[in-house]
């Protein structure tokens, strides 16, 4: 019989033995290895296995150049990953010196070094890198205009905003024809003035960056933003009528109908800072009629049509738009703020404090008054209920092309609702919003019933008081708590008589 101290070290060669082949099996191919690397580079436990592959790999010339330039990137990030930017760096150059012939790799490599940098709050570094680049490749132009870019962002970041602005310079300047890289510059130049506060050296700049060519092809987010900034330096250098008249033109020209409605508001806005309250009133009015396919600004502009007319007097106008607000109203603050519009319109009509009160008081406690009990002394009756809801022929037309044109889903339905709720249509917005809940989904059905029963059936109720019903019965159903139908908690429809 073996000795079982010999078997125990036979035992524990074995294991060894395997260990080994498990990191480096005899005739690896430099593919599995660079792929080995690769997994291994993501978990801490691992990477120092992963750079001695890449170092094996990197030194050993009979390994094809595609997967040795391959190890280096993966060394690069193993480096990076554990937050070694200088030793990156350093196998960078080494990757860059392998292969000088390799312009593109030549290119990816200096980005890389400068990135590192960076990241190793070396600015000074970075941008020296970039120049070396440009030195390295001076007749290369897109890599010139690129590399004069990103010195020219380093500077902004850095808040060098000076340089930052002749740096952009140098990069139009390399390629004069080319818009796209004009562009760019423009809006580093942009950025940077508008962030020392140089109100029409911003304006300047970002007037020439919106007639760029390229302008049209910047992306979603950048123009939005330029066409902000533009109009909130003219805002502050006081052109009133000038962004007004910017934001009218935004307007026109966005496809998006959510980002034109914003631009309606701004516009609107500036046209009230200029002392021009009828084009005030038309911006707010062109969110619902020019752009009905969204419902997202609407109530801030009935919010700015109520209150302009209340400030101007026109207390019958307000008191309409006021009507509106409050069946759109979502949320306890927004009721309570269409609820104070609807008694300063009522008040200013006739100074009846009384009616005026009415409203805030019918609004808070319900019809049953105070003490919440039906058929006493203190019951309430809707001073709103004899006015009729106001019509507004453009909305409607406007509404109704928007309904044709409209899906059939929940999103679509709820849309229906909006326009219904903004066009003096409670009833038939509860409708919609009842049919959207029933096509719900777990991603928007708690949203949908909230909206079905806060928004559509109070502005039909006229009031928020008592809607504990309606989420009982949305949440048990007819057969109520228990779930059995012809018992004691059975639950009746609170949404059927107001739909009747």
């Amino acid at each position: 019989m073996r000795d079982p101290k010999s078997l125990a070290v036979l035992l524990l060669v074995s294991v060894a033995a395997g260990t080994a082949l498990a990191a480096a099996p005899a005739g690896e191919s430099a593919e599995k290895r660079v792929d080995r690397a690769w997994r291994a580079r993501e978990n801490k436990a691992e990477r120092a296995e992963a750079i001695r592959l890449c170092e094996g790999l990197v030194g050993d010339a009979k390994v094809q150049p595609s997967l040795r330039s391959r190890a280096f990137e993966i060394w690069i990030d193993a480096l990076r990953r554990d937050e070694k930017w200088d030793d990156a760096v350093a196998v960078s150059e080494r990757w860059r010196k392998a292969f000088p012939d390799d312009k593109e790799l030549q290119v990816r490599a200096y980005y890389t070094e400068s990135d590192l940098l960076r990241q190793a709050k070396k600015d000074p570094e970075a941008v020296e890198r970039l120049r070396a680049l440009i030195r390295a490749l001076p007749d290369d132009k897109a890599v010139v205009v690129d590399a004069h870019l990103r010195i020219a962002g380093i500077f902004l970041e850095g808040r060098r905003y000076a340089e930052c602005r002749d740096e952009a310079e140098k990069a139009m300047q390399a390629d004069p024809e080319n818009a796209k890289a004009a562009a760019g510059a423009l809006w580093l130049q942009a950025d940077a003035a508008y962030r020392t506060e140089d109100w029409e050296g911003a304006v300047a700049l970002l007037k020439r960056l919106m007639e760029n060519p390229a302008w049209k092809e910047t992306d979603f987010w950048r123009r939005r933003d330029a066409r902000f900034r533009y109009g909130d330096c003219l805002d502050r250098l006081k052109k009133f009528a000038d962004e007004q008249a910017h934001y009218e033109a935004a307007e026109k020209a966005e496809p998006d109908p959510k980002q034109a409605q914003e631009y309606c508001l701004r516009a609107a806005d500036a046209a009230l800072k200029a002392e021009r309250p009828d084009d005030a009133l038309r911006a707010c009015e062109r969110v619902f009629v020019a752009h009905p396919e969204a419902s997202d600004h609407w109530y801030a502009a009935q919010r700015t049509i109520a209150d302009l007319h209340l400030k101007r007097g026109r207390f019958d106008e307000a008191l309409q738009a006021a009507r509106i607000l409050l069946d759109a109203a979502s949320d306890e603050g927004r009721v309570a703020e269409a609820a104070r519009f609807l008694a300063e319109a009522l008040k200013g009509l006739d100074r009846n404090v009384a009616r005026a009160n009415a409203v805030l008081n019918y609004q808070r406690f319900g019809p049953d008054g105070e003490d919440a009990k039906p058929g006493t002394p203190d019951d309430l009756k809707d001073p709103l209920a004899a006015m009729p809801r106001p019509t507004w022929p453009d909305r409607e037309r406007a509404f109704d092309e928007a309904r044709k044109k409209a899906g059939d889903d929940a999103d679509a339905m709820r849309h229906r609702a909006m326009t219904y709720l903004y066009s003096g249509h409670p009833k038939e917005a509860l409708r919609c919003f009842v049919d959207a809940f029933g096509r719900s989904t777990q991603r928007d059905f708690q949203n949908l019933g909230r909206e079905m029963i806060c928004v559509g059936a109070r502005a039909v109720r006229g009031h928020a008081v008592g809607l504990d019903p309606f989420f009982a019965f949305v949440n048990c159903g007819p057969a109520g708590p228990d779930g059995k139908t012809g018992t004691a908690d059975d639950l009746k429809d609170p949404f059927e008589p107001l739909l009747k």
